[in-house]
């Protein structure tokens, strides 16, 4: 479901020839916020950074993905 969302934005001109993190890797991070309710800066360093993490939650909830 996420992966053709991926590609798509790819061939509108995200900006990234290959993405740095994994989709696995962000929904995994937006599952452990959703699941502790922690704090920004509590997000553990194995996580992708919460920025690259919020932007993605931000864009599919837009997107309605």
């Amino acid at each position: 479901m996420v992966e053709p969302w991926r590609e798509a934005r790819q061939k509108r001109g995200l900006g990234l020839d290959r993405p740095k993190h994994t989709l696995r890797e962000i929904v995994n991070a937006i599952l452990y916020m959703n699941c502790t309710g922690f704090q920004r800066a509590d997000l553990p360093h194995n996580f992708p950074p919460y920025r690259t993490v919020h932007n993605y939650y931000r864009d599919w909830k837009r997107e309605g993905s």
